[in-house]
Formats: structure tokens, C-alpha cells, sequence
């Protein structure tokens, strides 16, 4: 099984840096449920589907793989990207290797942005 939604799930979840058990609590859903969820074994009913769209600004659509880009601008950061680069002949697996380039860098630059407060 492919698993899409459940990927999608933890790379949002992780691209805010939230813990499991904190989007839990924010969806309404138990921790155990949640990591159901991102691991394929459950699948979350619509209305948790739509709790987690509208909480991280991104279609439903976006969320089931039917398309590779966020729809909704609330995601700022993401959603540009995605603007400047077409993705439409990409794998999703292609696509998640860019998100996860993405957030090494920004990873990187925050270690920097830390390691400059200092001097």
C-alpha cells in the first residue's frame, strides 16, 4: 500500500514541529490513532481529514495525493516553493525528496542563525 495521506500527514506534522501527541490533541484523536494514521494501518474518517487540511492550510486533495502542490496560501512557506518549481512530471517520491531537501536547509540555517547569536 502506497500510503500517501499517512506520509503527508507526518510531513506536516513534522514541518511545524509538532509531536504526535500535540496534533492529537489538536485533531481530536488519540496518539496511538495518530501514528495509525501515518503509518497506513487506520485510516482517518473525512471529518478528520478535513480537521487536518484546514489545521495546516492544504486541500484534501493535496492530502490524498490527487495533486503535488498545496492549494491554499495559509502555508506560506511551502506554498511559494511549490510556486516557483513545477513539480508536475515528479514522483511523489521525487517530490518528497525535495521536501525533504527543503527542510534540511532550513534546519541549517536555523543551527546558524543560533550559532550567530553568540559572537
Amino acid at each position: 500500500m502506497d500510503n500517501i495521506l499517512g506520509r503527508r500527514i507526518k510531513f506536516l506534522r513534522e514541518d511545524k514541529k509538532l509531536s504526535q501527541l500535540d496534533f492529537a490533541k489538536i485533531i481530536n484523536v488519540g496518539n496511538t490513532t495518530l501514528s495509525q494514521y501515518e503509518n497506513g494501518q487506520r485510516t482517518p474518517s473525512d471529518g478528520i481529514k478535513q480537521k487536518i487540511a484546514d489545521y495546516f492550510g492544504v486541500s484534501i486533495d493535496y492530502l490524498l495525493g490527487r495533486e503535488n502542490s498545496f492549494s491554499n496560501p495559509k502555508n506560506k512557506d511551502i506554498t511559494e516553493t511549490y510556486h516557483k518549481v513545477d513539480i508536475s512530471n515528479l514522483t511523489e517520491e521525487d517530490v518528497e525528496y525535495i521536501e525533504a531537501m527543503i527542510n534540511g536547509i532550513k534546519e541549517r540555517r536555523k543551527n546558524i542563525k543560533g550559532k550567530n547569536k553568540d559572537i
